[in-house]
């Protein structure tokens, strides 16, 4: 992968191994779902985590609750979606999915970082 994979992420559920094995990523994960606001123990293990894994992004499954993504941005962390197709999108198919996959992998590891003022 182009950019720089070792830039510590997080992924919001564990069955992204494939892509972090496949690529090499610098990746911890969280067993989190998209549309529930974790518990305030999840919370806390994302901080212990943070503190030996400073990620400063999470990759979703999905769009995240906004109340998740603003606690998340509050701790220097933000969400991006890489949707790995678990069931059958609304529309198309896998393939058609990935073109936003690529960009949400863009995004986060862009050789000169991410944009600014998003």
């Amino acid at each position: 992968m182009a950019g720089n994979p070792e830039l510590p992420v997080l992924f919001s559920y564990p069955f992204y191994q494939y892509l972090t094995h496949r690529y090499g990523l610098n990746a911890g994960s969280v067993h989190w779902e998209p549309d529930q606001m974790p518990d305030e123990a999840a919370w806390q293990n994302l901080l212990a985590i943070r503190g030996e894994f400073p990620a400063t992004w999470m990759f979703w499954e999905d769009t995240p609750l906004p109340q998740v993504s603003e606690r998340l941005e509050s701790l220097g962390v933000r969400s991006v979606v890489f949707d790995p197709c678990a069931k059958t999108p609304p529309s198309g198919d896998f393939l058609s999915m990935m073109p936003d996959n690529l960009q949400g992998l863009r995004l986060v590891f862009s050789p000169n970082g991410p944009p600014t003022g998003n």
